[in-house]
C-alpha cells in the first residue's frame, strides 16, 4: 500500500508541481526531511495513526520476486518516521501543498487500499 500511495504522491509532486528536487545535490535528503516534518502535521490534522503489522508475510507477493525485501527494517523505519519529532520548516513541500494533495488523490488511494485488503 505504501508503494501505491508513493506513486500517487510522486505524480503529484513531480508532474503536478514539477519540483526540481534532483537538481539540488542535497535535494533527496531535504525532501525526506520534509516528509518527516509533514508526518507530524498529517497525524495531527488528519488523526492518522501509524498502525503497522508486526511481521507481515510477503513471501507470495510479486515484490519478493523483484527484490529481497526486508520487512523488519522497513517497518521500523516507517514507525520512526512517525515517532521522531522533526522540527523546522519544509523546503520543497509546504503544508498548503498537502491540503491540495489530499482532496485530489485520497479517494483513489482508499480504493486501492480496499482492493489490497481483498
Amino acid at each position: 500500500m505504501h508503494l501505491v500511495e508513493d506513486d500517487y504522491y510522486r505524480r503529484f509532486i513531480h508532474v503536478g508541481h514539477e519540483l526540481k528536487v534532483y537538481e539540488d545535490p542535497d535535494g533527496v535528503r531535504k525532501l525526506y526531511r520534509d516528509y518527516q516534518i509533514l508526518n507530524r502535521y498529517i497525524t495531527k490534522n488528519y488523526h492518522l495513526t501509524n498502525e503497522l503489522p508486526r511481521n507481515p508475510d510477503l513471501s507470495d507477493e510479486a515484490l519478493m520476486e523483484a527484490a529481497d525485501f526486508a520487512t523488519g527494517p522497513f517497518l521500523l523505519e516507517m514507525k520512526n518516521d512517525f515517532t521522531e519529532q522533526v522540527e523546522g520548516r519544509t523546503i520543497f513541500l509546504p503544508e498548503e501543498m498537502l491540503e491540495e494533495y489530499f482532496p485530489k488523490y485520497m479517494q483513489e488511494i482508499k480504493k486501492e487500499f480496499r482492493a489490497a485488503l481483498h
